[in-house]
Parts: structure tokens; C-alpha cells; sequence
């Protein structure tokens, strides 16, 4: 109990050491989320048609028991989000690929708002709780992980660009570990979200989709 409230307080000191970076990352999701969303409107109707016969056919399948399994799901989830956790911390260590981590997070925005925007086009007000069901309960999880992550590799980037610009070999091990630190809680976060994903949503979905659908 001591340990996690302590986690709580020194996350809550990081955010509000860095605000900044977390508004401008922040800025950069939601601006993904509102481009994906309008994205939705200018489908043709045939797109629009394409994507609903897949949606569709995802749900035949889920009442058919045709579905992967849990455990298949989650490794494959998991493998999916360490892969991003390591393409965030490589583009971050690099320095040169910093600014495409802002970039990565403006196309994570962007497939969440069209995969909502889709649903809500099609289906409004089933395409809300459809939403709720399917796309947000592990979100809640992985865009904070993501936007955790993201800072703390934009900020470590930063501060070696300053470091060099004032040509001072400071010793960064501290910077290092704060960012692995943030690193390794967001993959705990995620690890949560991936079971979520892979348990939890699916439930939902077997339960409510079809109806929904």
C-alpha cells in the first residue's frame, strides 16, 4: 500500500514538473482525435460500406465462437504495445527521431477518433455505447501510458540536445534513470491494458455487440 501511494505522489510530481510537454503531447492526441474523426466524413459510401461488411462479419464470427482465443489475444497484444513502448524510447535515445514521437501520437489520436467517429456515423447512439464497449476501457490505460512515455523521451531528448548545444559533459544517469523509471511504468500500465484488451473487452463485446450491431 505504502509503495503504490508512493508511485501515485512521485507520478503526480513528474506530470506537474513537466507540464508542458504533457500539454503539447496531449495537444498533438486530441488533434489526432478530431482529424480522425473528420476523416470518417469524407469516406465515400462504398468505403463506408466496405468497413461496415468487416465489422459485420467480426460480429458473425464472435457469435460463431470463431474468435482468437484470450491468451492469443493478449500475447499478441502485449507484443504490440512493447514494440510501440521501444519505438518511443529508441526515437527518444536518438534524439534526431524525437520530434516523431509527437507525430506517432498525433496517428494514435487519429485511429482512435476515426474507429469512434466510424461507429457513431453509422450507428449514432449504439455507435456511443459500441464505443464504450469495444474502444475506450483499454484506452483509458494505454493513452496515458503512451503520453507517460512519450514526455519522458521527449524530455530526456531534450535535455541532451541542451547538453551538447552547451558543450558539458554532464552526467545523465539520473536523467536515464528518471526516464526509465517513467518507461517502465508506462509497460506496467500497458500491461494492464493488454488484459483488458484481451479479456475484458471481448467480454463485452460477446455480451452486448451483436444487439449493438
Amino acid at each position: 500500500m505504502v509503495f503504490w501511494l508512493k508511485m501515485k505522489q512521485q507520478i503526480g510530481d513528474y506530470i506537474s514538473n513537466h507540464a508542458t510537454y504533457f500539454i503539447v503531447a496531449t495537444v498533438m492526441l486530441v488533434m489526432g482525435i478530431v482529424f480522425g474523426a473528420l476523416a470518417v466524413k469524407i469516406l465515400n459510401p462504398g468505403q463506408r460500406g466496405e468497413l461496415w461488411q468487416y465489422l459485420a462479419a467480426f460480429f458473425d464470427k464472435m457469435d460463431s465462437r470463431e474468435t482468437i482465443a484470450a491468451p492469443i489475444l493478449l500475447r499478441n497484444s502485449l507484443l504490440g504495445h512493447f514494440r510501440t513502448l521501444a519505438l518511443i524510447t529508441v526515437l527518444g535515445l536518438s534524439v534526431i527521431g524525437s520530434p516523431l514521437i509527437l507525430l506517432f501520437l498525433f496517428t494514435r489520436g487519429f485511429v482512435i477518433g476515426f474507429s469512434v467517429g466510424f461507429l457513431v456515423d453509422q450507428i449514432v447512439f449504439k455507435g456511443v455505447l459500441l464505443s464504450i464497449v469495444a474502444v475506450l476501457p483499454q484506452n483509458f490505460l494505454i493513452v496515458p501510458a503512451l503520453l507517460l512515455s512519450s514526455v519522458a523521451c521527449l524530455d530526456f531528448s531534450i535535455i541532451l540536445v541542451r547538453g551538447r548545444l552547451k558543450n558539458r559533459g554532464m552526467d545523465r544517469l539520473h536523467d536515464l534513470m528518471a526516464t526509465g523509471g517513467a518507461v517502465l511504468v508506462s509497460g506496467i500500465i500497458l500491461i494492464l491494458a493488454s488484459l483488458i484488451e484481451a479479456y475484458i473487452s471481448p467480454a463485452f463485446l460477446s455480451l452486448f455487440g451483436r444487439w449493438l450491431i
